[in-house]
């Protein structure tokens, strides 16, 4: 008969843990589309940038953690410029009364986000925050000196600044829990993040949000054929106008362009 050694066998049992522990990880870590991925995502006006600080642009995504990491959103579901929460008492006082993609009046489609990058002007340089969802579904930014070498001006044909790009990587949007195959986003223009109200001045396409597919590395291109701006006056604010001195165009976006790397 056979001896069978209880040490032994114990450290075997536990090193065939440890590796279908390690295989297990593998597979999650692998199965996350977004994994180790850039994406570089520009957008453009139709006259020049407006880095003023009454003006501030947005782009907004919605980038859910799936039980189904294979998932393609429905694009119907995403952020959406409604304008802030209109029903917080001196809501100017709070980041989610002064964010034009938090509210929903009646007839509003709900706004889902995750994350967001604005451009606005501080000390008269373009400067680039990013902020997030927190646990509680609060709005919070992280930086507003979000850099990095890819994020910056890109200069159109007739050299002027026209365009705006920022890059991030994909695993780092919905605090490091995004894994879906696409992503919702929509394009805003509204006030100075501090102390304006959250009006709209311009909304990607009648405010309808658009995907951003991860899993193509193919440049992605569309345009807004809404040659207008798309100003939403709130109830019980002033009759919304461009700002004094702001030419339409510069506050106009026409269109955008995004790039998934590696």
């Amino acid at each position: 008969m056979k001896i069978i050694n209880k040490k032994s066998l114990l450290l075997t049992l536990i090193s065939s843990t440890t590796i279908l522990l390690n295989l297990y990880s593998c597979a999650k870590t692998v199965s996350n589309p977004n994994q180790n991925k850039v994406l570089q995502f520009s957008f453009k006006v139709k006259g020049t940038l407006a880095i003023r600080p009454e003006i501030t642009y947005y782009l907004v995504l919605y980038a859910p953690k799936a039980d189904n990491a294979a998932l393609t959103l429905d694009p119907n579901i995403g952020p959406r410029m409604n304008g802030p929460d209109i029903t917080i008492n001196n809501g100017s006082n709070f980041l989610e009364g002064r964010l034009p993609f938090i509210g929903k009046i009646q007839g509003d489609l709900d706004s889902k986000w995750t994350d967001f990058f604005f451009l606005t002007s501080v000390n008269g340089v373009a400067s680039v925050g990013r902020g997030r969802i927190d646990a509680n579904g609060k709005p919070i930014i992280d930086t507003r000196n979000y850099v990095n070498q890819n994020t910056k001006f890109l200069q159109s044909v007739a050299g002027k600044n026209d365009t705006y790009q920022i890059e991030f990587f994909l695993n780092s949007l919905n605090n490091a829990q995004s894994n879906t195959k696409t992503i919702n986003g929509i394009l805003g223009v509204s006030e100075n993040i501090d102390s304006g109200l959250g009006n709209v001045y311009d909304s990607w396409k009648n405010n309808i949000p658009f995907v951003i597919d991860i899993v193509s590395q193919s440049p992605a291109v569309q345009d807004d054929l809404n040659p207008s701006l798309v100003l939403r006056r709130l109830p019980n604010r002033p009759i919304l106008g461009v700002p004094l001195g702001i030419n339409p165009d510069d506050i106009n976006i026409e269109r955008f362009n995004s790039r998934v790397a590696e």
